[in-house]
């Protein structure tokens, strides 16, 4: 009894360290920072997978050709490209992508995805975290409350760095401004909208305050996830099958090998493929995650554990038995006489 007690508590201790050290893969758009690049401090502190645009042609690309992503950022600070590339944006929250956006412009396109209607920007000094948000994990680690915001700049010609936000359809706020929301969590809790710049944010508290707004996306349901995982070893590979994930539109699946991170893919509605090049007598489990080719769910519970065989070697050639060397003596010896008689036959003609 206290073996299994053992083994469950490991075995615990184990998935949630998995879980605290998965990388997630993130679309990280910024244009400028007047001040520190918080974003970009956040996103390494979590040991994100991070890839980096500057411009909304690359950004919009990247929506699209580089999909799927676990979340994606948005840091619109200076340069209102909006236009250029909302309506991709767009595309990708109604395909049931995460997304934390600051900026401090107007778009209706931009606020018809998030659910949250901006007002003109205002100069704005603090923003409240409401019990909502509270509860959502935005002030863990320590980040103080209400949230102080300041101008990088040190106030000289540039001082306009927020707008209020107004919830809209099912969104619900989770801080205020004096004059308005200024966080908006909304589809289901894949969106995150920040109503102000992240280097206006106090340096100390920053990076942690928004590694707590990427988390809050990251833990909400979007696609659902694979379920009842189940593997079968064979010779350096093993062969898994689930069950296809609830969510429509999805395009195919992702199974990935613990330890290793090997993998394999298979396209909907296929639910199964198999995982080569694993070493024998090693333990591994499985994860599938799918895809809608622009979003993906979290990963399904591990499978059942396998250990897979050694490839077999290549069978040699059968050695003969005694008996069987007779016989081929015997057929040896029957070609060698019918060869002679063959061969005095000829001569005998030649000579004729």
């Amino acid at each position: 009894m206290k073996y299994r007690i053992g083994r469950f508590i490991i075995g615990a201790v184990a998935l949630i360290l998995a879980q605290q050290t998965h990388a997630a893969k993130i679309l990280y758009f910024y244009d400028e920072y007047l001040g520190a690049d918080y974003w970009s401090q956040a996103l390494t502190a979590r040991g994100d997978t991070v890839t980096t645009v500057t411009n909304g042609a690359a950004f919009t690309t990247q929506l699209t050709a580089g999909a799927p992503w676990d979340a994606v950022v948005v840091s619109e600070n200076n340069y209102n490209t909006s236009s250029t590339w909302a309506a991709a944006f767009q595309s990708y929250v109604q395909a049931q992508g995460r997304a934390v956006l600051n900026d401090w412009y107007t778009n209706s396109t931009i606020d018809a995805a998030t659910e949250a209607v901006a007002a003109a920007p205002v100069n704005q000094s603090s923003c409240t975290v409401n019990a909502t948000g509270i509860a959502g994990g935005l002030l863990t680690g320590g980040v103080t409350n209400p949230i102080t915001l300041t101008n990088p700049s040190g106030g000289g010609g540039w001082g306009v760095f927020s707008m209020a936000l107004t919830p809209s359809g099912t969104a619900a706020s989770w801080g205020a401004f004096a004059t308005g929301s200024c966080l908006v969590f909304a589809n289901a809790g894949r969106t995150l909208r920040l109503s102000m710049i992240p280097d206006t944010l106090p340096a100390a508290q920053a990076s942690q305050f928004l590694q707590n707004a990427l988390s809050a996306v990251l833990g909400a349901q979007g696609l659902a996830a694979p379920t009842n995982a189940v593997a079968t070893a064979g010779q350096a590979s093993a062969t898994v099958q689930w069950t296809a994930s609830t969510s429509p539109g999805i395009t195919g699946y992702t199974v990935t090998s613990e330890p290793g991170g090997l993998t394999c893919t298979a396209a909907a509605p296929a639910t199964s493929c198999t995982v080569a090049g694993l070493s024998s007598g090693t333990s591994y489990t499985f994860t599938v995650v799918a895809s809608n080719g622009q979003a993906l769910s979290p990963p399904s519970a591990p499978s059942n554990a396998v250990i897979p065989t050694a490839v077999a070697a290549a069978s040699a050639l059968p050695v003969p038995t005694l008996s069987e060397w007779a016989k081929i003596l015997l057929v040896l010896s029957m070609l060698g006489v019918a060869g002679w008689h063959w061969r005095r036959h000829e001569t005998d003609t030649d000579n004729g």
